[in-house]
């Protein structure tokens, strides 16, 4: 082994050795944010980043959508990687700070060609499917909407399953992230289907890692700041297509 390969094996070791360790618990599977097997995707890519130029090592536990607020809540982790507006953190009995934006989502009602959709209130007698915990973050007007749609109306923890629950007929609509929607449609398909239709009944939902700790908050913050500063936020999205 030359000099130089040891010296930049022995400070690579020592970076590890040396490194604080933060616990971000996050949604998944939800590529092409979160992919499961190889715990990685652009959402976690970005927080990777950003505390990495604090120093910091990061690790992933992978829940879903409504457990992360006892996630944290218990102390099991630092951080949880969700929507910015949810009311199930909103709740919590201790204090919480959130970062600045890290992305956006962009849920739509997605359909097959036949079906046309231009308001919330068409949504009712449809049968939809949706994310876990849509009707949580979606408002008090989606929830109206599928009021009616009592017994056709399912929230999937598994997003996996909307693309194949659409094309085979089964439900008429599909709530979803479209770039989550799009990888699901390219894996059953092998493709993007011109028949489908998406639909923005809704606004972008920022996306953000909310704390216990608020130094480890402005911590973030500051790695976040630096990232975009220095280009490397952008890459990552190009990284991931997502420009």
């Amino acid at each position: 082994m030359s000099k130089l390969l040891a010296f930049l094996t022995l400070l690579c070791l020592s970076f590890i050795a040396s490194a604080k360790q933060v616990t971000i618990a996050i949604n998944s599977p939800m590529p092409p944010y979160v992919f499961e097997r190889q715990i990685s995707g652009l959402e976690i890519a970005i927080i990777n980043a950003a505390f990495h130029t604090q120093g910091y090592r990061t690790s992933f536990k992978l829940s879903n959508t409504l457990a992360l607020s006892s996630e944290l809540s218990s102390g099991a982790v630092d951080g949880v990687a969700q929507n910015k507006q949810s009311s199930l953190i909103e709740s919590l009995a201790i204090d919480v700070y959130a970062s600045r934006n890290t992305f956006f989502y962009h849920n739509y009602a997605i359909t097959l060609g036949f079906k046309r959709i231009t308001s919330l209130d068409e949504l009712a007698g449809l049968r939809v499917v949706a994310f876990l915990g849509a009707r949580t973050y979606l408002g008090q007007a989606f929830n109206d909407a599928i009021e009616s749609n009592r017994f056709s109306y399912v929230e999937l923890p598994n997003q996996a399953k909307h693309a194949q629950l659409l094309h085979s007929g089964e439900f008429d609509v599909v709530i979803s992230d479209k770039r989550i929607f799009d990888y699901w449609q390219r894996k059953l398909n092998g493709h993007e289907s011109s028949d489908t239709k998406y639909y923005k009944l809704f606004e972008k939902s920022a996306r953000d890692v909310k704390f216990t700790n608020r130094t480890l908050r402005d911590e973030f913050n500051k790695g976040l700041a630096k990232i975009i500063a220095n280009g490397s936020y952008k890459e990552i999205l190009l990284e991931y297509n997502v420009i």
